[in-house]
């Protein structure tokens, strides 16, 4: 499993740090390759092939693959490095299991297909954010949450590592974004409101208040008409 498994903030309300949630997650390496142990002659897929790794195997082998429950320790020149504790089948971590990374620290807890982070689980990050969700070749897909460690949270739809579809994100200083998600900002329509009131019903492009779509105060004054990046031009 890559290293590379950290994601930025989705959306915050500094208009200058709107940021996509990248695709950083990463994958099993499809230039991975398989590595025997030199003892027992079992075979584990190592993802980060190259690298002066070895490993130990506390399972079953099985038709020279290491098979069953167990727990798989990395050695990296000889300091411990990641490790996995939980189901393998032919070599790749299949079931259910927990991966902990070395360095970031950081840690997923959950299921596992052909040795790539599917079905429901945890990513405990090393910068203390979390998400826990539907996960789909080794990048949330489906329905999760994403907590930051502020308790900023977005929970809603996933595609590819990034919300996308119907989500809402809610800040804690009260603000709050409910509606549609592209790219992992909000586009399409949705409805945001402030914590002193305010509501803005309409357009977003890439996070910001653009097209048609009604701003009301707690007053109760409307602005009503178009906007074009957070700005209102009128009726």
């Amino acid at each position: 499993m890559n290293k590379n498994f950290s994601f930025p903030r989705i959306y915050t309300l500094t208009i200058s740090c709107l940021i996509a949630l990248s695709m950083q997650l990463g994958t099993i390496s499809a230039e991975g390759s398989w590595q025997t142990h030199p003892s027992t002659g079992c075979k584990v897929w190592n993802d980060d092939p190259g690298t002066d790794r070895t490993f130990t195997w506390t399972g079953n082998c099985k038709n020279g693959y290491i098979e069953g429950p167990g727990t798989l320790q990395w050695f990296e020149k000889g300091a411990p490095g990641d490790k996995y504790v939980g189901q393998y089948l032919r070599g790749k971590a299949h079931g259910r299991g927990v991966f902990s990374w070395s360095s970031p620290a950081a840690r997923y807890e959950g299921d596992f297909f052909d040795g790539e982070r599917t079905g429901k689980g945890v990513q405990f990050f090393a910068n203390g954010d979390r998400y826990e969700g539907d996960w789909r070749n080794d990048l949330p897909n489906g329905k999760g949450l994403y907590i930051w460690i502020n308790e900023d949270r977005y929970q809603g739809d996933f595609v590819d590592g990034k919300p996308q579809g119907k989500g809402v994100e809610i800040w804690t200083d009260g603000t709050r974004y409910e509606g549609d998600f592209a790219n992992g900002l909000p586009n399409g329509k949705g409805i945001k409101t402030w914590i002193k009131g305010a509501r803005y019903e309409g357009d977003f492009l890439n996070g910001k208040m653009h097209g048609y779509g009604v701003i009301t105060l707690r007053n109760g004054r409307e602005f009503r008409g178009k906007w074009e990046n957070d700005n209102y031009l009128g009726p």
